[in-house]
């Protein structure tokens, strides 16, 4: 449980970061380029790679349903896989390219 608490929490730090790095770069730079998938991340000897998000809902432009998988290698450890569902309320600002809060789902 712990393992998997520690997933959950690396892959929401890790996306909610890369979400943040995106919409403040995104009227800062026009040029940037897409790092591609799977991503890796690295911190203390542990390895966290990120696999591409999947979209599974997005009812009326509020509720965002997604999912994304997740291996994590802790220094010295196996391999840990898992799928974290993310669900995410958002207020559609097409202006501003803003979205509210994620919550996790569910994860295994």
């Amino acid at each position: 449980m712990k393992i998997t608490s520690l997933i959950v929490f690396a892959a929401s730090a890790l996306l909610a970061g890369d979400l943040a790095a995106k919409n403040s770069n995104s009227n800062a730079t026009s040029g940037s380029t897409d790092p591609g998938w799977p991503r890796e991340k690295y911190s203390n000897g542990s390895r966290l790679i990120i696999y591409q998000p999947q979209v599974d809902d997005w009812k009326n432009f509020q509720e965002l349903t997604w999912r994304v998988a997740v291996s994590l290698t802790p220094k010295g450890g196996k391999d840990v896989v898992g799928v974290v569902e993310m669900k995410e309320h958002t207020d559609v600002e097409v202006a501003e390219e803003v979205a509210g809060d994620v919550v996790v789902k569910r994860w295994e």
